[in-house]
């Protein structure tokens, strides 16, 4: 494995002054310069580090210390430790530091808006639609549906219905103009007009509201805005809308 050292925390020039160490036995810092061919003011400075992280010790002969590398199964050792450090961080991360920079992250004052073009820009919308409400209590959400529409939204997401059912999402539908598949988890009204013409389909999930139409090319497009203020007031005039049908 290429610079697995680095894996164990250590880098290249301390590897291979222990791997030296190894082969040359209790040694100088001259005799581990020599061999390693790093000047003796870096090796020292090396020596110390390996010492600290438990694979190096030393021991007087004379006046002078000679260097000893400790048995390559030390590495377990310093594994487990990276393994431990790694888990501490991730749990420090997902516990700690990631809620207090999401509480002290920047929030707009403007709402956010973003345009899709397309099908694959409707799919996009409908993917975020699922990866929100699959985080929010209640998993509900609500549609204004025009018949005109309905034969593009689903195009290149077909399965969007399955996985809206297999997250536990629910849904109620205001239809404008007849039609409309029953499907579990969803409830449907219908809103009678005599002009059946229109092809705006409208979401509102969580803060975010998505409008759907086409061009008159037949292209289907969607704006979405992220603002709370639109989303509830747009739930008010649903519910309100829903409650009378």
């Amino acid at each position: 494995m290429k610079n697995f050292w680095q894996a164990l925390g250590l880098n290249k020039k301390e590897y291979l002054v222990y791997k030296t160490l190894l082969q040359l036995g209790a040694t100088s810092i001259r005799e581990v310069a020599e061999k390693t061919q790093i000047n003796r003011g870096t090796t020292h400075e090396i020596l110390r580090q390996l010492k600290n992280k438990g694979l190096v010790s030393f021991q007087l002969k004379g006046k002078r210390k000679h260097y000893l590398a400790e048995p390559a199964e030390k590495l377990n050792s310093l594994l487990q430790q990276k393994h431990q450090f790694l888990n501490q961080t991730e749990k420090f991360l997902k516990n700690e530091l990631i809620p207090q920079l999401k509480d002290q992250s920047f929030i707009p004052e403007k709402p956010v808006v973003q345009y899709y073009e397309g099908d694959e820009g409707i799919e996009k919308v409908l993917k975020d639609v699922l990866a929100i409400m699959k985080k929010t209590k209640p998993k509900e959400y609500f549609v204004f549906s025009a018949r005109l529409l309905r034969k593009y939204l689903y195009r290149f997401f077909p399965a969007y219905t399955k996985q809206r059912i297999k997250h536990k999402i629910r849904v109620k539908v205001i239809a404008l103009g007849k039609g409309g598949e029953e499907a579990a988890l969803a409830q449907r009204k219908w809103l009678s007009s005599r002009n059946d013409t229109g092809s705006s389909y409208i979401i509102i999930y969580a803060n975010k509201l998505s409008l759907i139409s086409l061009t008159k090319d037949e292209l289907p497009y969607a704006v979405v805005i992220r603002e709370e203020s639109i989303s509830q007031t747009m739930k008010l005039i649903f519910n309100h809308l829903w409650r009378m049908l």
